[in-house]
């Protein structure tokens, strides 16, 4: 590593979940395929629970697919490995594609819903409003850890630029952004389902890089696993800062680090996961 912890560089790009901010989502709860199916009863597309769960995971697979057919014609030179779909694109298709309909008169957008395309419903503030409820139902908690903000503030005074690449969902994620108070604090944010890639995927990083134009002899990546952001960050010649908040002991660090080809002298490790230590 070509710079010590403490000492700054001039750009880091930063992991989101486990690495600014602490979460945890359980998308298995009853209650949470209980409501959703009740939302789309109320718009015509009848589910029990578990058949919505079902169909969502199905979806959600059909939507993979879909997506890397559609990279290799949009980006021939790209083998995507590491597709990020987007879920207001799945909600719309269970309401659309619903085995169980019945007539109703509610509308999305003013219009009569069976006349409205996938992309339309996406688009919509109904697939926001399901995306963003599914997210607040199935979330337990969500915080910013202690040193995240001073660290933040701390490096934007010291004229560092600050960069988000989360593996993330759109739609609910700039929402967490503003509810932690950490959008002030970034010069950029890249979500997954926003580029189609997700990390590891080089491109995603690259995309980035190439569009704020970072030197990358002077950034770092930081984030909390090492299979998705030191992985990323040492594919595309990127040094790292590996925060363990998965309190991993050092010899499983050491053995992940093996397996992604990682250079110790490019990946420093906090085995206390606390992001202070990016400037103390």
């Amino acid at each position: 590593m070509k710079k010590e912890t403490g000492k700054l560089f001039n750009t880091y790009i930063f992991d989101l979940y486990g690495t600014l901010v602490d979460i945890h989502t359980d998308e298995s709860k009853d209650v949470l395929w209980d409501t959703l199916a009740g939302i789309y009863a109320a718009y015509g597309s009848d589910y029990t629970s578990s058949e919505l769960h079902e169909a969502y995971d199905k979806v959600c697979k059909d939507e993979e697919h879909h997506l890397i057919k559609l990279m290799k014609v949009w980006h021939p030179e790209m083998e995507l490995k590491h597709p990020e779909i987007d879920l207001t694109r799945v909600f719309a298709r269970l309401l659309l594609e619903a085995e169980n309909i019945h007539d109703t008169d509610t509308t999305i957008s003013g219009k009569d819903i069976r006349t409205l395309s996938i992309v339309e419903i996406a688009q919509s503030d109904w697939a926001h409003f399901v995306s963003n409820t599914f997210r607040i139902i199935s979330r337990d908690r969500l915080k910013c850890y202690e040193n995240t903000v001073k660290t933040l503030q701390h490096l934007r005074a010291c004229g560092c630029k600050t960069y988000l690449l989360s593996n993330a969902q759109g739609s609910f994620t700039r929402s967490e952004l503003e509810m932690t108070g950490l959008l002030p604090y970034l010069d950029g944010v890249y979500i997954s389902s926003e580029k189609q890639i997700k990390k590891p995927q080089p491109e995603f990083l690259e995309k980035l890089i190439k569009e704020y134009s970072i030197d990358k002899s002077t950034a770092v990546m930081v984030g909390n696993d090492m299979f998705s952001d030191m992985s990323i960050a040492t594919a595309c010649g990127v040094n790292g800062v590996y925060l363990n908040t998965f309190e991993l002991d050092r010899k499983t660090i050491n053995s992940q680090m093996k397996q992604i080809g990682a250079v110790k002298e490019n990946i420093k490790i906090v085995m206390d996961g606390d992001i202070i230590h990016l400037i103390k």
